[in-house]
């Protein structure tokens, strides 16, 4: 749970959007009641007047927030794998396509690590028959795809997909 006070100590809000433990929390601006939450259900969550805008699946736990207000108010998050992720809305600064997928791809195979998988999320995953609509970007990358209804992990290796295994949850 999150919640905000006045400078007062008078309660304004609260919100529910963690699933999990928030292990950062960082103020966006000192003029409003912006922003930003991260934790170990592996989102961080951004905030514009108490109200969330947007929210980023990590590939791991999110143990630290801070805003660069010198750089247009660039969002840092340091995280469980070792890495600092630095997410901007200059378009000039953003990463590549190839890049995001890869970061996506990541964050959410590291989010079905012992969940529950859905049927809406099994049927997001694209088919086998389509795994030639969807490369790897580099060696070692991971990716699930379904037959029917199960979903399957496979490896880029040498050019193509390699069979992993089947994705396991609590509920498949």
């Amino acid at each position: 749970k999150t919640k905000i006070w006045s400078l007062d100590l008078d309660p304004i809000t609260e919100m529910e959007d963690h699933s999990s433990f928030i292990f950062a929390a960082c103020s966006l601006s000192s003029s409003s009641v912006d922003f930003a939450t991260g934790g170990e259900d592996l989102r961080l969550l951004i905030y514009r007047e108490c109200a969330k805008e947007q929210e980023i699946l990590h590939p791991s736990t999110i143990w630290a927030i801070c805003v660069d207000p010198q750089h247009d108010q660039d969002i840092i998050t340091a995280s469980g794998d070792g890495l600092i992720r630095v997410f901007t809305r200059v378009v000039s600064k953003r990463a590549t396509e190839d890049e995001i997928a890869s970061f996506k791809n990541e964050a959410e195979m590291s989010s079905l690590k012992g969940a529950e998988i859905d049927e809406k999320t099994i049927a997001a995953f694209p088919t086998v028959e389509d795994m030639k609509k969807h490369p790897g970007k580099k060696e070692g990358d991971i990716r699930v795809f379904r037959t029917g209804m199960v979903p399957k992990a496979y490896m880029w290796k040498e050019g193509k997909w390699d069979y992993v295994g089947e994705v396991m949850s609590q509920n498949v």
